[in-house]
Formats: structure tokens, C-alpha cells, sequence
């Protein structure tokens, strides 16, 4: 029996059998029906060149595709629950007068009082009749000569979670525009939420706005932020 069984034809070596002959779809031909035979499909080189060019052009491409999309994905952390920094103060926007309400509602946080904490106050200082706004670089320095420390940065969702957390309403600056065309406008954040961030913003105060239609506008501006803080507290640490 031994012998016989050597002597029988293998369809591949023992070595390379994973289950036994009896079970192996490979021991046991299986019949097939076939067609009348079709000559294969072949393209011209021409056709046959771009298309291989073009499928290592995408290659590379997708690659970097994909990466710039984890790199974006990166950025968009969404909180797990809804904060909001308490008592700060609201002023109702008037006509062309975002800046200075927003940055009045701040100083008022802080405790400043007066005029200089106002938005006609701080209109009378830096607003641009002309330009009917306020610069953006206006808004930042202003606090300066009220002897207050100012630094305008790009910032992201972690940042401006991290403010609410401390205490610190940030302004941000964001474009309604579309296209080439730019309608800026600045708000105060003072909290947010799994689905929206919160803000005082126009005539609204606590007003939510969806993450993604705020992270739209805010990207036009490269996410532009303003902290304001006394001269003798120390930066805000990033996120």
C-alpha cells in the first residue's frame, strides 16, 4: 500500500497542500462550459500608454489627497458636551459696528468700564467711516492703549474650546462673502456645543451656529482670532 500510494500522481506537492487531496477543490477538476472562443480585447499602444501614464499620475495624487484630508480632519475636533462662559456682556450691533461691540462686550468681561468700553467709545477710536468697518488690525491694537496685552493669531476649534474652558471670550473675525467677493464680520465666541459653536453675534446673543457653516466662514479668513488679556496674565497655552 505504501508503494501504491507513492506511486500515485499528485496535483502539487505535500508541502503546499493545505487540507487533504479529498477536500481540496484543486484535486478535483471541475468541469467548465466554454463559449466559442473570442479573441481577446486588446487596445492600441496609443491608448495603452495613456492610460498607464495617467494611472501613475493619479497615484502620487491620491496620495496627497488623502493626506491633506487627514491633516484637515486633524484640526476639526468637535466637543463631547455644551459650555459657555458665564455673564458676558451683549451689545446689539449696529450698522457696520461689529468690531467695536464685540470688542466692547470683552472689555466689559474684564472688567473695564466707561466710554472706553463701549461700542461708541471704541467706534469713535478706530472705526472707518470711509471704509464703512473696522480693520482688523484696528480692532487688535486697540486694546494696547488702554493699557491691555493683544494678540491676533490663526486659531482652530481646540483653541477656542480651551478659551471657553479658562474663561476667556475670544473675538473672531469670519467672511459671509462668496467667491472673490468678502463681506467680513466679527463676533464674540463665549461657548460651545457638540453641534454649534456659540457666540454673540449682530442682535443675537448666545446665538448657535452648525460647526461646519461657521467652520466655512471661518476658514475664508485663515481662522483669524483676537485675544485680549490684562498685561500681568499670561497668554493662553495652545491647545
Amino acid at each position: 500500500m505504501e508503494d501504491a500510494f507513492s506511486a500515485m500522481p499528485m496535483p502539487f506537492p505535500l508541502s503546499r497542500r493545505a487540507v487533504p487531496p479529498a477536500v481540496c477543490p484543486a484535486a478535483r477538476p471541475v468541469p467548465v462550459h466554454r463559449g466559442p472562443s473570442r479573441p481577446p480585447v486588446r487596445l492600441p499602444w496609443l491608448a495603452q500608454s495613456w492610460l498607464t501614464r495617467s494611472l501613475w499620475f493619479v497615484r502620487p495624487w491620491s496620495c496627497v489627497l488623502l493626506l491633506l484630508a487627514a491633516l484637515a480632519c486633524a484640526g476639526c475636533v468637535r466637543p463631547a458636551a455644551e459650555r459657555i462662559i458665564p455673564d458676558v456682556p451683549f451689545f446689539a450691533q449696529e450698522q457696520y459696528q461689529c468690531g467695536p461691540a464685540s470688542l466692547a462686550g470683552v472689555l466689559r468681561h474684564m472688567g473695564l468700564t466707561g466710554a472706553q468700553a463701549t461700542p461708541e467709545g471704541i467706534a469713535e477710536a478706530i472705526f472707518r467711516p470711509g471704509m464703512h468697518g473696522t480693520l482688523s488690525l484696528d480692532l487688535a491694537l486697540h486694546p494696547r492703549t488702554l493699557g491691555l496685552a493683544s494678540r491676533w493669531y490663526d486659531g482652530s476649534v481646540a483653541d477656542l474650546m480651551a478659551a471657553v474652558d479658562a474663561g476667556r471670550p475670544r473675538i473672531i473675525m469670519v467672511d459671509h462673502g462668496y467667491g472673490p467677493v468678502s463681506t467680513y464680520h466679527f463676533m464674540v465666541v463665549v461657548g460651545y456645543a457638540p453641534d454649534a459653536v456659540i457666540v454673540n453675534s449682530d442682535r443675537t446673543p448666545l446665538q448657535r451656529l452648525p460647526w461646519a457653516s461657521f467652520l466655512r466662514t471661518w476658514d475664508r479668513t485663515d481662522r483669524w482670532t483676537l485675544e485680549v488679556r490684562r498685561q500681568d496674565a499670561a497668554p493662553a497655552p495652545a491647545p
